[in-house]
């Protein structure tokens, strides 16, 4: 499993945060992680952020 940073505070960002049930549940199957499970109805999640500096504040966030 990947090692995670701590959670961090991101400040002056725009989020979009999208749920969504998928058409094809074996697609979002193959995106999870092993030693996890999807949820029972496959239900797929994404959020992105920008932050105030135009950057993708994931990207910020890992120091890429």
């Amino acid at each position: 499993m990947s090692n995670f940073v701590a959670p961090q505070l991101g400040v002056n960002s725009r989020i979009t945060y999208v749920g969504w049930l998928p058409a094809d549940p074996d697609a979002v199957v193959a995106l999870v992680p092993s030693g996890l499970k999807p949820a029972p109805n496959h239900q797929a999640f994404e959020n992105q952020a920008v932050t105030g500096a135009g950057r993708a504040a994931a990207c910020a966030l890992a120091r890429c």
